[in-house]
């Protein structure tokens, strides 16, 4: 959440001993690729290992370190390039929607940022991971060893969306997604343009992902898996609700404290672009911030969708969840 961190295993767990820390003797479960000079997967062994980190880098700077010709980053991020490629031509959908992020201080200060999620240091985690995540579902389904998966129909009509980001069609496109669904059984994941699919890579912060990695492990030791399918289907009826009420809460709590900061922000002037005309309003994002919100004209003013236009704070309402925006002028 902005204002607190509720651990889903005791600090001294997350935060210590389970961590990989730097410079610290860590187990793991790693997964060994290798790639050849065309730069798709050869082949792979997932196995268990000791990890010493031997840098901390911040984000900022691996993007200074991939703009180095022959760093190892840069030589990551061509292959982390290559495996989206891939994907892309599987059918997978990258939306490149900025991350707004949301953070408030113990004295209440509320402060908030942007992330770009198209960085290359953002490319090459997320690549490196979904990869990962692919091959353990490989790994599972080829012992026969019992999983969640996670799948994704395809979208109920065509999507279309460009290299450079576009609201408009970002925001029509996840009106046709069909809805993700966490199962027992080995499906593709369209919006990844993948096979199959589960989650392993945060066992710390994901309860399904600490179960993966337990199946995982009993799989390399040759050991029957800890739970059966009957076990991860009753478990699977558990917390399904669980981990909807949950994301839906940690949108809740961004959105509160996103409105609240807006609410400091009454007289500003922002710039939108309209998404969609709805009877009574528009829908308009502020492009700062990536956010939606209700936009008013008044009479005698049509706005079309990719429309820029300057708006004003009318009315926000942080606990009702209510962003309105009037027109002041067009771009």
């Amino acid at each position: 959440f902005p204002d607190r961190l509720i651990p889903m295993m005791p600090p001294v767990l997350s935060e210590c001993s389970a961590s990989l820390s730097h410079g610290e003797m860590r187990p793991a479960i790693s997964v060994v690729t290798r790639f050849g000079q065309d730069l798709k997967i050869k082949s792979y062994e997932i196995q268990k290992s000791i990890v010493k980190v031997g840098e901390a880098l911040t984000y900022g700077e691996v993007d200074e370190r991939v703009t180095v010709p022959g760093s190892i980053e840069a030589r990551l991020l061509q292959v982390a390039m290559s495996l989206r490629d891939q994907r892309l031509a599987a059918g997978a959908l990258i939306f490149r929607d900025p991350e707004l992020s949301v953070h408030v201080d113990s004295g209440g200060a509320i402060d908030v940022s942007v992330r770009d999620r198209e960085n290359p240091s953002q490319i090459l985690v997320s690549e490196f991971m979904i990869m990962a995540n692919n091959l353990f579902a490989h790994f599972l389904k080829e012992r026969n060893i019992p999983a969640i998966y996670r799948s994704q129909p395809p979208p109920l009509e065509h999507v279309q969306l460009d290299e450079q980001y576009d609201p408009v069609a970002s925001y029509r496109s996840k009106k046709v997604l069909a809805r993700g669904t966490l199962g027992l059984n080995p499906e593709p994941h369209s919006s990844l343009g993948l096979p199959l699919y589960i989650t392993a890579t945060s066992p710390l912060r994901r309860y399904t992902d600490l179960l993966m990695q337990r199946q995982i492990k009993a799989g390399l030791n040759a050991q029957a898996p800890p739970l059966d399918y009957e076990q991860l289907d009753l478990i699977l009826s558990e917390i399904s609700y669980r981990l909807d009420r949950a994301a839906i809460l940690e949108r809740e709590r961004l959105r509160y404290y996103f409105l609240k900061y807006l609410s400091q922000m009454k007289d500003e002037d922002f710039e939108l672009v309209v998404l969609h005309r709805f009877p009574r309003f528009y829908l308009a994002q502020i492009t700062r911030y990536g956010f939606n919100a209700a936009l008013l004209t008044g009479s005698g003013n049509s706005l079309s969708p990719y429309d820029k236009v300057i708006g004003r704070i009318e009315k926000v309402n942080p606990r009702a969840d209510r962003l309105t925006m009037t027109l002041v002028r067009r771009l």
